[in-house]
């Protein structure tokens, strides 16, 4: 109920979130490794964006090559997911495989899930970490205004958004 309010507050239509409070409630796992995720998540499109912050403040970017420079940190995102994914799968694992897991699903499936939403939310929250700033400062404002809590806020909604539909989706939750 809790996470009902919580996810509530953000915009999204309450029958959409209660599919995912019942992916809760019939594997609970996925509870325990929602912080790794949004956490994650953060911390890539945060980094993202204060480097680009950085880089515009120095002068070393321009608005005009914008995609060259989503472009270097979706291929660094690429092989940071790639490591974390990998970390977080074996962590899945060693951390959880006294876990009780309902007999139609197996703990390494979950793992792949988690490390693979992870994943993907490296990808995204960089992108989004580093097209945030270049956007505010094409309208005129300050990009170091993104900087943090917007990016963290629209990181872990997103984070949310993918975890939840890719466990709905591979397990038919």
């Amino acid at each position: 109920m809790c996470m009902n309010r919580i996810l509530f507050k953000h915009g999204k239509d309450f029958q959409d979130w209660k599919q995912y409070v019942n992916a809760i409630e019939k594997l609970l796992i996925l509870a325990l490794y929602m912080p790794m995720v949004a956490d994650t998540g953060g911390n890539a499109g945060s980094q993202a964006a204060t480097v680009v912050v950085r880089a515009l403040a120095l002068g070393q970017i321009s608005l005009r090559n914008w995609w060259r420079i989503l472009w270097k940190e979706t291929k660094i995102s690429l092989l940071l997911a790639i490591c974390l994914g990998i970390l977080a799968f074996v962590k899945v694992l060693f951390l959880s495989w006294e876990t009780q897991v309902p007999s139609a699903f197996r703990l390494p499936d979950i793992a792949f899930v988690i490390s693979l939403a992870l994943s993907l939310q490296v990808i995204t929250a960089t992108v989004i970490g580093a097209g945030l700033p270049l956007l505010i400062k094409r309208l005129g404002g300050d990009p170091a205004v993104a900087a943090s809590p917007a990016i963290t806020t629209i990181v872990d909604i997103t984070g949310l958004l993918i975890y939840f539909t890719l466990a709905t989706l591979f397990f038919n939750l």
